[in-house]
């Protein structure tokens, strides 16, 4: 199944569309990202963090999570 980050990283190029794109975006060697795609090295954390933003950059925002931590009620309009 393989580890957070690889298969973030393995959704990603899915998203994406080839390493080439996600290795260009992350400003990378397209070796590096091939070893963090199959677990051969850990990305640093900030590449992880940009990789979650490209995997999630089309989910819509919920209008909870900008509630109040501790409410049930939804935000104000």
């Amino acid at each position: 199944m393989g580890s957070v980050f690889t298969q973030s990283f393995h959704l990603a190029v899915t998203r994406l569309g080839n390493v080439d794109a996600l290795a260009q975006l992350l400003g990378v060697e397209v070796r590096t990202v091939h070893d963090w795609l199959y677990g051969s090295q850990t990305p640093p954390f900030k590449y992880f963090l940009r990789v979650i933003d490209i995997i999630t950059s089309d989910v819509p925002e919920d209008p909870y999570i900008r509630a109040a931590p501790d409410s049930d009620e939804p935000p104000r309009k």
